[in-house]
């Protein structure tokens, strides 16, 4: 076996060892990070279901809006839509919430939608910036709580239709 066949068996032997120390190194701080998550997901979920109790879907999303715009960054913002999202299924509904909010297929008013509703939070005229993305991150919440399908009581297909 020559000498350049022997430095590339090296090299290629060499890599495949980092991607493995890699991959467990990746393996166990994701795993780590993804408890933390799902710890914090569950947190979120048991405060929003005891906020909500006596307050409207409308307060869970200016509670919402207002949460968002004090977090440092995305784990916070995740938090915050999950808080929102448990909040809008457990608090009275509001009427008229849902009005005017497009259907998640339809991207282009989607997008004039989101930017109205956080042009007239935040005050200023869709301007980007942080304060602006925030809201982006959080209006899909309330998007897929209005276009969610009720869950179909088991007996459902059993009743006769009038």
């Amino acid at each position: 076996m020559g000498k350049t066949a022997k430095i590339i068996l090296a090299i290629v032997g060499m890599f495949i060892l980092a991607c493995l120390v890699g991959s467990v190194m990746l393996a166990r701080f994701g795993g780590r990070k993804f408890n933390e998550f799902a710890q914090e997901a569950q947190r979120q979920s048991a405060a929003a279901r005891t906020w909500a109790n006596g307050h409207m879907q409308g307060e869970c999303m200016d509670e919402g809006m207002q949460r968002v715009q004090r977090c440092p960054g995305l784990p916070c913002q995740i938090a915050v839509q999950t808080f929102t999202a448990v909040c809008l299924s457990a608090a009275a509904p509001t009427v008229g919430l849902c009005e005017g909010v497009p259907g998640p297929q339809d991207f282009m008013a989607t997008s004039q939608w989101i930017n109205n509703r956080c042009a007239a939070f935040n005050g200023v005229q869709a301007a980007p910036g942080e304060a602006s993305m925030r809201c982006r991150n959080l209006l899909p919440v309330l998007q897929r709580h209005c276009f969610a399908q009720p869950a179909a009581a088991p007996d459902a297909a059993l009743a006769p239709t009038p």
